[in-house]
């Protein structure tokens, strides 16, 4: 059993590795685009803004966050939202 948790662990680190990063609007105009283009376990980062469209992850296996991801900085919640 030990054995089997340890080979899912180094499989998700692994996988994680070869995970590329993408930026809203720097590398794709839209959210949609970018999840249109990207693969399981990519990352997908939105720039602050808003952004008016209907966003369908096309059961991808993927993250989709804004800078606070990437940051951990609470600036970049929106909190009038709340």
């Amino acid at each position: 059993m030990n054995r089997i948790l340890l080979l899912i662990l180094l499989l998700v680190g692994l996988g994680s590795m070869f995970a590329e990063t993408f930026y809203v609007p720097d590398d794709y105009l839209t959210i949609q685009e970018a999840i249109d283009d990207v693969e399981d376990g990519d990352i997908v980062i939105v720039s602050p803004g808003t952004y008016a469209e209907n966003i369908n992850f096309n059961g991808k296996g993927i993250t989709l966050g804004s800078y606070y991801y990437t940051t951990q900085d609470a600036s970049y919640y929106r909190r009038d939202y709340y």
